[in-house]
């Protein structure tokens, strides 16, 4: 999967944005927002979606997790949770949602079978999630700091992310930006739906 020797376990924690979505119509309402699909994401499960503006222009690349069947969670690069929340709170109206910046953490793990690993050493709250394509060695865990499992060797920021750009995923702010049309993400076919119907930017 990469240059990277990950014969050895590797963790580190990282910078991200994690926004709590709570509420009966969370899901749905989320739905409603993103280009890709996520009405039926069961928990533990992980959807990526490039979440646009009305124009069609990035607003962001999210992951969303579910954690519960009324608590999903959406995680985004450090510094753009706040636009995030803003932007989708421009269409909740009448649904039965609230979002926040949360106080989750994420933590990454990266080594031969980490996915399968992983699966072993976390319990409940936290939830496993899949940083990009599917790829069996590289797992983050998704929960509260003082949850979290700790396999292997703590790894720094810089390592990990050598890790993401040899796996091919860009990162939001570094090499796609807000303003961004959804053709130059390079992640369409991860991020988009083309059968859900109609979202804000899908014109």
């Amino acid at each position: 999967m990469s240059n990277t020797d990950l014969t050895a376990m590797l963790w580190a924690d990282l910078e991200r944005d994690v926004i709590d979505v709570s509420g009966a119509d969370a899901l749905s309402f989320l739905h409603s927002q993103l280009a890709n699909d996520i009405n039926n994401i069961g928990v533990g499960e992980t959807v990526h979606s490039l979440l646009l503006e009305p124009t069609g222009h990035l607003v962001a690349l999210v992951r969303i997790v579910s954690h519960s069947n009324d608590l999903l969670t959406i995680d985004v690069e450090s510094g753009y949770g706040e636009i995030v929340v803003k932007r989708l709170s421009k269409f909740i109206l009448r649904a039965k949602v609230v979002m926040s910046v949360g106080t989750k953490s994420v933590r990454a793990f990266r080594g031969d079978n980490a996915r399968d690993v992983l699966k072993d050493a976390t319990s409940l709250p936290c939830v496993l999630a899949r940083p990009w394509w599917d790829d069996a060695n590289a797992i983050d865990v998704i929960g509260d700091v003082h949850d979290m499992p700790m396999v292997g060797l703590r790894s720094d920021i810089s390592t990990l992310d050598a890790i993401r750009v040899d796996a091919g995923w860009p990162s939001l702010g570094v090499d796609i930006k807000p303003g961004d049309i959804p053709a130059a993400t390079g992640v369409v076919a991860a991020t988009v739906s083309f059968t859900k119907g109609c979202y804000p930017g899908q014109e």
